[in-house]
Order: structure tokens, then C-alpha cells, then sequence
């Protein structure tokens, strides 16, 4: 029987403590880890390819890794920089951590070369720990470089990898007692850096502090009306706000299981769901959209799925993912990891990602063509009118704050000021939506130097920048570009090249500096690339053309991941990519 006062307490809770937390409070998510451990010592909390957790196991496990930090000299404030895949030592050192008031910063281990390096340096770690898959991407001169004088340690998942030089194996304390502290943790300290694009630059380490992963846990856990006997699915990484903010958090608040997978798989997902007895999942777009483009799998509507929630979940795809796979509700929510705009569509509204909430959002006009907002006569913004694509902006207050990044002059770019009146302050999302004559908001658009592929946040300006880097290449410009079958935007790049140019040697030399989600999908060969007045790059034209033959007649090459090659774009190949059948 449904238990709907249960329910109806979760959802409470939840609207409670996103509206009352204090910044000084100290009841945070590692405290309600404890709570839990507590008075549920047995109850299931995590499943991971065969092994379980319960709450007071995996307490026990993030207690050991916080003393075995404390006594490695990690206090409170120091930062450590985690890189690993998906798996349960993630959340014991993440939560470790928390529990010692130090900050986790959860580095993407994709990364690789001078991208990697860069994201170690600017989180200035005092001590960092890695898995052992990463061995290979931290072998580069670049990441050596950075990494040289910091103390490192390397959490060997099967416990017998071979001893490597420079790095200590990690050891856990045989103390599993919690390491309680003078100062409690507030809720307005720092938890974790959690890696975003934004709208410009390198990935940069966004500031995110224990109450936001308290509330977005309370929050997804009171709209999915999780229960203690329910079950999460997670296929999604653990350094994306995603996977570790929204899903583990959740399943922590309501005193629920996580499932969580090594990485996404759409030939074991409906396995993993059912053999689990999963009740919900979390997605992105790019996650359904391969479901749905998937093969018919046997146990597709043997499930016992309620509820998913996540983002990015297009309009087409929508509703005949639902009606196929017979998913009773979904809630599409809009946000970002260090963005004080957030919503959830919570009434089911096919497309919809929530609904504009006044006084702590708005809309306002946006030149796309001139890449600027548009400012009355007075200076102020304009709000748009329903049915008209916005710039969307959060209004920055003490209850909605932008905690911004690492780099202040990052942070700084993104807050508008005198938007509506003098002196307020609002948090530049740089993504275009458009609501309805009922407030609900649907996603339109990404700006700036920014895309979305196989659900990475892509930044131009980093691909421009390796690609400047290959011999031959005179000037580059990159761009997201639409491509059927596929979820987010394609890399394409236009280059001016020399005469002497080596088109077969820019696979590898792409491959060295970029991870695979980033390299460009499509290249252009141009003669020249026009410029603005301020000398920044044309690319509406470009992106417009896109790799379309009757709009293009420069030469165009598609990235071959089977040949390891950029080849020519030919008739098949187009007929592939239209057919969805090449494998971008």
C-alpha cells in the first residue's frame, strides 16, 4: 500500500529546508549520513556491482577515510583533488572529506594533457588521490609539472597494482569512529569544487557549499517522493553535479538505496534497472536518447520505475520515451552547478524544465546575432514576453546566492548588475528559454563559447586553442553544430591552414590534447575567417551553414573514430550520419 502521508512528509521536508537552512546551521548532508548510520545501521544504502553497503558499512568506510586524511595532515579548508571513476571509494573520500570540514574537488578523469593540468593547478590542492585508471592521463610532462611538489596518493581498486613512483598507496584508518570536531561544519562552508564550462573558457572549479548539496538532495528526494525501501539508479559520473549533488544526496535525505553503475551502458542499463529493483533513475538527455535509439531489450517494461528526474531531455524525445518504455512520470528540472536559477517541472508538462519563479528569475531580451543583451532606454533589461526566446537570469540574494568560482575575475563575469533597477545583481545563466503564458520554461538554446556533447560541456576556446597548436594550422574558430540522431551540439571547427598542412596527422595530434568528448566531430577547411570589430570570430554564418553540402563548398572532413582518422565527408558518410548509424 502507497504510504501517502509518508510521501506527503518527504515532500514537506524537503520545501522546509530549502526555504529555512541558515547559513550558519550545522545539520549537513555527512551529518545526516551520520544520523542515518545511527538509528538505520542496517538499512541498504549502496549496491555496486555485486557488493552492498548498508548505512552503517558505508559510514564506517567514510569515517576510516577521514581519519586516514587527518592524520596525512588534511584539516579543514584544505583541498584535495579527487580523480576517479564511478565507484564507491568516490563517495568514502568525498564524504570523508566533508566530515573533516576540508574540500573535495571532484576532477572529470577524462581529462587529459595540458586540460588535466590545468584543472589540478586551479584548484591549488593540498593533497590529491587518484585510481589507477588515471595513471595514464597523469603520465604527461604538463600534469607532472603541476603535480610535482603536491603529496599523492593512488586508491587501488583490486589492491594489487604494482607500486609507482612518486605516488603513496592509499590506506584507510582501522578507526571507523566518527571524527567529530571542534568547529561543526556549517552549512555555509565549502563541501566540494564541482568543474563547469560556463559560457567561456577552461573548465573552471565552481564553488559549491554543504547547503547546496543538503537542499538538492532534500529537493530531489521530496519531488521523486523517495522512501526508505526505494532504490535510485545512477549511471551518471560522480564528478558531475548530477550523479553525486542531486542522486546520492537524494538518496541520503530519504534514508533510500543507491544503485550506482561504473558509467552508462544502453545494452546493460534495462539489466541493471530491473535486476536491481530499482523505483527511479536519474538522467540526462543523452541517456535517453540512446535508450530510445536503442534496440527493443527484453526487460525494457519489466521494470519498477515511478519516477526520473534529470535534464536535458529534448521535446521529441520526450513523450516516445515515456510511452515506450512506460515511465509513469517525469521531472525534468533546470540548473547548473554554481547557478542560482533553478526549477523543476514537477506537474509532468512534456518539455517543459519547470516554471519561471518570480522575484527569483526572469527573462530578458537577448541580440543573438551581436551577442549582447538588450538594454531600454533607460539602461535597464527588458523582460520577454511569453512564446519569446530570453536570456535567463537569477536574481542573486541572501537565500539565492552565486557562490561563483575558484578565480574571482571568473565569478565576476558572470553577474549582470542594474539589471532592472540600480544596484540589484543577477546571475548570468547564458542559456535561452522561453516560457509559456503560464510561466512554464522550455530550454531553447546554449550561448557563448560554450556546447553541449555526450553530455560534457565543451568550451570553444579550449579546441580553438589545441588546434592552434598543430603544425600547419594558420587560425581556427570551433563551434557546436546540430547533427540528427544526436543529443547537444557536434564540434566543428573552421581552419585556415598552410599549403603544407597534414590533414592525417590531426587525428593524433587532437587525440593528445583534447579528451574524445571534446575533439571536433566535423573540420572545415576555410580560406579565411571573418572577424568582429572587437576581433573576435564570425560564427553565426558558420554554425547556420553547419556541414550542410548545399550551403558549404569548402572542403569538409568527419573525425573516423574506427580509422583513427579526419576523412573526407563523403555521400555514405552523410547518409550514415543522417541515418544515425555513424558512430559520432
Amino acid at each position: 500500500m502507497v504510504d501517502l502521508l509518508g510521501r506527503a512528509r518527504t515532500f514537506a521536508r524537503g520545501m522546509y529546508i530549502n526555504v529555512a537552512w541558515r547559513p550558519d546551521g550545522t545539520h549537513t548532508l555527512v551529518d545526516e549520513l551520520e544520523r542515518r548510520a545511527s538509528r538505520h545501521p542496517d538499512a541498504p544504502m549502496l549496491v555496486f556491482e555485486g557488493q552492498r553497503w548498508s548505512y552503517g558499512e558505508l559510514n564506517a568506510e567514510v569515517n576510516r577515510a577521514a581519519h586516514a586524511w587527518r592524520q596525512a595532515g588534511v584539516g579543514r579548508g584544505d583541498v584535495v583533488a579527487l580523480m576517479m571513476s564511478n565507484r564507491p571509494q568516490f563517495l568514502f573520500h568525498l564524504y570523508g572529506l566533508g566530515k573533516l570540514g576540508a574540500i573535495a574537488s571532484l576532477i572529470n578523469p577524462n581529462l587529459a594533457g595540458p586540460a588535466l593540468a590545468f584543472a589540478i593547478s586551479s584548484c591549488t590542492p593540498r593533497a590529491m588521490v587518484a585510481g589507477t585508471e588515471m595513471l595514464e592521463a597523469l603520465d604527461h610532462q604538463a600534469v607532472a609539472d603541476v603535480v610535482a611538489s603536491v603529496p599523492r596518493y593512488l586508491d587501488d581498486e583490486v589492491g594489487d597494482h604494482a607500486p609507482v613512483e612518486g605516488w603513496s598507496s592509499w590506506r584507510p584508518s582501522t578507526d571507523s569512529s566518527n571524527p567529530v570536531l571542534e568547529t561543526p561544519r556549517l552549512l555555509g562552508d565549502v563541501f566540494a569544487y564541482i568543474y563547469t564550462s560556463g559560457t567561456t573558457g577552461k573548465p573552471k572549479p565552481a564553488i559549491v557549499k554543504h547547503h547546496r548539496f543538503w537542499r538538492a538532495g532534500s529537493l530531489i528526494a521530496a519531488g521523486l517522493l523517495l522512501e526508505p525501501n526505494d532504490a535510485l539508479y545512477d549511471c551518471l559520473p560522480l564528478y558531475h553535479a548530477n550523479g553525486v549533488m542531486l542522486a546520492a544526496s537524494s538518496v541520503i535525505a530519504a534514508g533510500a538505496r543507491l544503485v550506482l553503475a561504473r558509467k552508462f551502458s544502453a545494452s546493460r542499463f534495462w539489466d541493471d534497472v530491473v535486476d536491481s529493483g530499482a523505483t527511479h533513475f536519474i538522467y540526462i538527455g543523452e541517456v535517453c536518447r540512446y535508450l530510445l535509439g536503442s534496440p527493443p531489450h527484453p526487460k525494457e517494461n519489466a521494470h519498477n520505475i515511478r519516477v526520473i528526474v534529470g535534464n536535458g531531455l529534448r521535446p521529441e524525445v520526450w513523450d516516445p520515451f515515456k510511452d515506450r518504455f512506460g515511465i509513469p512520470r517525469i521531472i525534468e528540472f533546470y540548473g547548473s552547478t554554481e547557478g542560482n536559477a533553478e526549477t523543476a517541472n514537477l506537474l509532468g508538462t512534456s518539455g517543459s524544465c519547470g516554471m519561471l519563479l518570480p522575484g527569483r528569475m526572469a527573462l530578458v531580451r537577448y541580440d543573438v546575432e551581436s551577442d549582447t543583451i538588450v538594454r531600454g532606454p533607460r539602461g535597464f533589461c527588458e523582460r520577454v514576453a511569453a512564446g519569446e526566446p530570453g536570456l535567463l537570469l537569477g536574481k542573486i540574494q541572501p537565500k539565492n546566492e552565486f557562490a561563483g568560482y575558484t578565480d574571482a575575475k571568473a565569478s565576476a563575469t558572470k553577474v549582470l548588475r542594474d539589471v532592472f533597477k540600480k544596484g540589484d545583481a543577477w546571475f548570468n545563466t547564458g542559456d535561452l528559454l522561453r516560457r509559456d503564458r503560464w510561466r512554464r520554461l522550455y530550454f531553447v538554446d546554449r550561448l557563448g563559447d560554450t556546447f553541449r556533447w555526450k553530455g560534457e560541456n565543451v568550451a570553444t576556446t579550449d579546441v580553438a586553442e589545441a588546434l592552434s597548436r598543430v603544425p600547419g594550422i594558420r587560425e581556427a574558430t570551433v563551434y557546436g553544430v546540430p547533427v540528427p540522431h544526436a543529443e547537444g551540439r557536434a564540434g566543428m571547427a573552421a581552419v585556415v591552414v598552410e599549403p603544407e598542412f597534414d590533414m592525417g596527422a590531426l587525428f593524433t595530434a587532437i587525440a593528445d590534447a583534447l579528451p574524445g568528448y571534446a575533439q571536433p566531430r566535423f573540420v572545415r577547411l576555410v580560406d579565411r575567417l571573418e572577424v568582429t570589430g572587437t576581433f573576435k570570430h564570425r560564427k553565426g554564418e558558420l554554425q547556420r551553414e553547419g556541414v550542410d553540402p548545399m550551403a558549404v563548398e569548402d572542403p569538409l572532413y568527419v573525425r573516423d573514430g574506427r580509422a583513427r582518422a579526419y576523412v573526407a565527408l563523403s555521400d555514405a558518410h552523410r547518409a550514415a550520419i543522417d541515418a544515425g548509424t555513424f558512430a559520432l
